[in-house]
């Protein structure tokens, strides 16, 4: 199973656990454990992690039609007894591809990357996939593309939805456990993103990669993923690193 993954993909699977035989998914997108396996068992259900889906369980299901399907926990359960897994789809015989699942979807324009979980390696390979389809305009981003910072109606009309919003970042502001990355003058209306003091460091060290620090910042075009929330405007919390990316110099700079 993951032996046969591309490199990339095999990424984002931890090394030190063993998977979980399932099936599914259900119609609310939920997988199941076949057998006590792994970081499975009976009753135990799984659904995918560090995506966002743009589309039906039903036409995910359709995706792995013929499969065999397992499931390495990526999390621990939520509130409602579900694991986030990393889930790979194998080949029933000789034809197709082993593929994981989260990147099959991401790749065919039918989820966004959303990395929660992932290391950086594994929040990269989510991340190409999701940028060649939506240059490509497969799925999703044949009607869709990366919001404007600048719009504010579209940024407000998307609270509660997970999103691409682009745009230069205006200044830098910092509380005692808030980092402030403000995309206009009027922090009272225009958009702004903050990630948690606490997670510096992993922030820190992702940036480092690019030459770049947290107090580098300000001036540059960015790229920010999340939940759009509306506080004194619409605002997205960061996480995880892999939802800032630097866009100076690409072509697909705003």
């Amino acid at each position: 199973m993951a032996e046969n993954l591309p490199p990339a993909a095999a990424n984002c699977l931890p090394g030190d656990a063993a998977p979980a035989a399932i099936t599914g998914p259900d119609e609310k997108g939920v997988f199941s454990a076949l057998a006590a396996t792994g970081s499975g068992g009976p009753g135990n259900r799984f659904v995918l992690a560090d995506i966002s889906p743009r589309t039906s369980p039903a036409e995910i299901a359709k995706t792995v039609q013929g499969e065999t399907l397992w499931a390495w926990a990526a999390g621990k359960p939520n509130r409602w007894g579900l694991v986030p897994a990393w889930i790979v789809a194998a080949p029933q015989g000789t034809a197709g591809d082993t593929a994981l699942q989260q990147i099959r979807l991401i790749d065919r324009g039918l989820a966004m990357a959303a990395p929660h979980f992932s290391s950086m390696a594994c929040s990269k390979a989510l991340i190409e996939a999701e940028h060649s389809a939506r240059f490509a305009k497969r799925g999703r981003w044949q009607h869709e593309d990366a919001l404007s910072t600048m719009n504010l109606n579209a940024l407000t009309g998307a609270a509660g939805t997970y999103v691409l919003a682009e745009g230069r970042i205006v200044s830098l502001g910092k509380s005692a456990h808030t980092r402030y990355l403000n995309f206009g003058r009027n922090w009272k209306t225009d958009f702004t993103a903050t990630l948690s003091t606490s997670q510096d460091k992993s922030f820190s060290d992702a940036l480092a990669a690019a030459g770049m620090s947290l107090e580098d910042l300000a001036g540059h075009a960015v790229q920010i993923r999340g939940v759009v929330d509306l506080n004194d405007g619409p605002h997205i919390h960061m996480t995880h690193p892999g939802q800032l990316i630097i866009l100076d110099g690409n072509e697909d700079r705003k």
